[in-house]
């Protein structure tokens, strides 16, 4: 059985999926297949619906970053960040 999980997560699962098969294909330097169980979170703005829970530092939190406004598509009641056009968070 793998020594852990890991599960990268982003903003809609694109590019955390293409992490996990990275790390699959030993980008972490491991045998991911026998040391390492990887699974795709598939992103944030899911997950603020179907789960709808978030956690940081062991208190719940109702924001999220979503990296830009075409992403903006939380479920209701979170607020939400995006990226501001110099690439800093607004």
């Amino acid at each position: 059985a793998p020594a852990a999980v890991l599960v990268p997560f982003c903003t809609i699962g694109f590019r955390s999926g293409l992490y996990c098969e990275w790390i699959r294909g030993g980008g972490l330097g491991m045998a991911a297949s026998s040391e390492l169980d990887v699974r795709n979170g598939e992103g944030v703005v899911l997950w603020s619906h179907d789960v709808g829970t978030f956690v940081q530092d062991g208190a719940p939190v109702r924001s999220l970053h979503v990296y830009g406004s075409a992403w903006d598509l939380a479920a209701d009641g979170f607020d939400t960040v995006t990226f501001g056009p110099a690439g800093h968070l607004s």
